[in-house]
Parts: C-alpha cells; sequence; structure tokens
C-alpha cells in the first residue's frame, strides 16, 4: 500500500501531458516555459496524454494525476500516514481566514486526516484523489462513534461515511478512531462517484440505478464550513 509523506512540496495545478517515444513531459499551465520530462517506465501505468491536474514533489518527483473536472467512479485505497505508522489525524492550529468576499473571520483549532479514493473506470483507472476531511468523531454515549457539528465539513465527512457503505455500522469509539474505519473501509471495498472540480472533490454520491447524473450541489459561506487556509496546501497531490 502506498504511502505519502507530506511537507514536501511541488509545483500542482492544471498540465499538459504528452507521452511518446518512451517518455513524459508535462507542461504545468502556470509555467509553460519550463516543462519537466520524465522517462515513461518510472511512472504509474494510469499515465495518458491530455490535461490533468497533475502533482510533483518537492524534489521534483511524480506525485500523481486526476481529471480536472469530471465525474467518476471510485473506491477508498486508504488514509495518509506516514511510512509504517498507523494513519492519526494531524492537528491544525487556529488563525484567521478568508472569506469569498475578501473579508477574514477567526477560526478555532482543529483536527483533520487525508483519505485517499482510487479511480476504477477505464479511462483514468488506478488514478487517486486526495481527500481533506475533518475529524469530527466522538463518543455518541454508549461507546460508539458519532459526527459531532452540522456544517458543510460534518455533512461531507458524513457523505463519505455513507457513500463508503460504513455510516451504519456501528464503530467502537478510541482516541483514534481512523486504524478502525480503515480496516472497515477496505473490507466494504464499496464503490461511488466522485464530483471532480478543479482538480478537486466537490460531492460524493452512490453509483446510480441508471443513468441519471446527481447534481446535488451547493455553495456555503458560513464561518464555520470554509476550509482553513492551509487545507489546500496540506493535499499531498
Amino acid at each position: 500500500m502506498k504511502r505519502i509523506k507530506t511537507g514536501t512540496k511541488g509545483p500542482r495545478g492544471e498540465a499538459k501531458v504528452r507521452v511518446g517515444n518512451g517518455k513524459v513531459q508535462i507542461t504545468f499551465k502556470e509555467d509553460q516555459a519550463n516543462p519537466v520530462t520524465f522517462p515513461k517506465a518510472d511512472l504509474p501505468a494510469y499515465i495518458k496524454p491530455g490535461t490533468f491536474f497533475v502533482t510533483l514533489g518537492g524534489e521534483g518527483d511524480f506525485l500523481g494525476m486526476r481529471p480536472i473536472t469530471a465525474l467518476v467512479r471510485a473506491k477508498f485505497a486508504h488514509f495518509v500516514a506516514e511510512e509504517g505508522e498507523v494513519p492519526t489525524p494531524k492537528e491544525y492550529p487556529g488563525g484567521i481566514g478568508t472569506r469569498k468576499d475578501k473579508t477574514t473571520f477567526p477560526y478555532d483549532p482543529y483536527q483533520a486526516f487525508i483519505a485517499i479514493l482510487e479511480i476504477t473506470e477505464k479511462e483514468y483507472k488506478g488514478m487517486q484523489i486526495p481527500v481533506f476531511l475533518r475529524y469530527l468523531f466522538v463518543d455518541d454515549g454508549e461507546g460508539n462513534v458519532a459526527i459531532k457539528g452540522g456544517g458543510k465539513n460534518a455533512e461531507t465527512l458524513e457523505s463519505f461515511l455513507e457513500v463508503t457503505s460504513v455510516y451504519d455500522d456501528d464503530i467502537s469509539f478510541s482516541e483514534n478512531v481512523l486504524p478502525k474505519l480503515q480496516k472497515k473501509l477496505l473490507k466494504k471495498g464499496a464503490e461511488f462517484v466522485v464530483m471532480l472540480k478543479n482538480g478537486n472533490v466537490d460531492s460524493f454520491s452512490e453509483v446510480p440505478d441508471d443513468d441519471d447524473d446527481d447534481d446535488d450541489n451547493s455553495d456555503f459561506d458560513d464561518d464555520d464550513d470554509l476550509p482553513a487556509p492551509d487545507e489546500d496546501d496540506d493535499i499531498p497531490f
């Protein structure tokens, strides 16, 4: 199972991927004068030509690519953790955030974790999607896990647990729920639908019984629901 070490930042964003002569050239939209070239044999088998959201590490190493805007089927792969360690929520300090209208607001310290999803459908099979989730687990009073809060962050976590088919299961509460939750998610192996916008997860939904699209998405502006400034920076790829 692949583990991603956080803290090494490199270029990320929309990029043109070209494949040929045993090489892969990646040209970022924001830095078209400096394309990066890799031997194709050194990159994952899912590499293909096109325009994707691409992330490189701080040393120029390839970390991943995924569609920019798409509706894809995926399944849970793992939670991000350092090599040889169990997944653990990360502590984030409080600070000052900025709303869409450029006004600011204070936010409290919080915990969060990153889930890695793997695309299962043929066109993008094997590409991975990181998802930043708030750690909002509490004891329900009977020794099982519950979700606290009612804002967008809680709704996103709840939606993730619903589409992965573990929301209705009892999970015994502990100081770190993630190891137990990861085992249960892997055992379920549920496939679900992910809406990507600008390379980031916009929403989750269940695999439909027919071909109807599900666009039940909404904007949010409440201070408690806005992502803290460092969340996007902490996504590993």
